[in-house]
């Protein structure tokens, strides 16, 4: 089976060069101090953090390798331009897309309609689920894998 996890809509992969820059410094200035990084997780996420947690977040981040760092970067900028909706009628594995209403990057218009060219994909919206639903609500999440992999091994 095949779980997506707040995907990102369509359109940050198609951002003119300039916009493509300017978002690419803005995501590397995120792993420059543990301020930032809160700022942005504060961003991204429904559910309120404890404080040692927002703080080991934060200094894992800060410490991360510089290559695994690059390979986040690369991704965004190599993915620029990749249009991928042509070829969702070719999934034939149980599907489930899982977003966040209260995503920053949650589009329900673009996930409802890749959602559709997958045959029997389910999308579920959880009202109270930000961009990183496995710090948002983490044992909900698991509850949810479990269940979805139970579902597909039946089938």
């Amino acid at each position: 089976g095949l779980f997506l996890i707040a995907p990102s809509p369509a359109r940050a992969y198609f951002l003119p060069p300039d916009e493509q820059a300017s978002s690419l410094a803005q995501m590397k200035s995120m792993f420059e101090s543990a301020e930032i990084i809160r700022g942005g997780l504060a961003y991204q996420l429904a559910a309120s953090l404890s404080e040692e947690l927002l703080n080991k977040i934060a200094s894992d981040m800060i410490a991360m390798d510089p290559v695994a760092r690059e390979e986040i970067f690369g991704w965004f900028t190599g993915t620029n331009g990749t249009n991928l909706e042509p070829e969702l009628h070719n999934i034939r594995v149980p599907t489930l897309i899982l977003a966040g209403a209260k995503d920053p990057h949650f589009l329900s218009d673009w996930e409802w309609r890749y959602a559709s060219q997958i045959e029997g994909c389910r999308f579920e919206v959880w009202e109270n689920g930000g961009h990183m639903m496995p710090l948002d609500s983490p044992q909900r999440l698991v509850d949810l894998l479990v269940s979805f992999i139970e579902d597909v091994n039946k089938g």
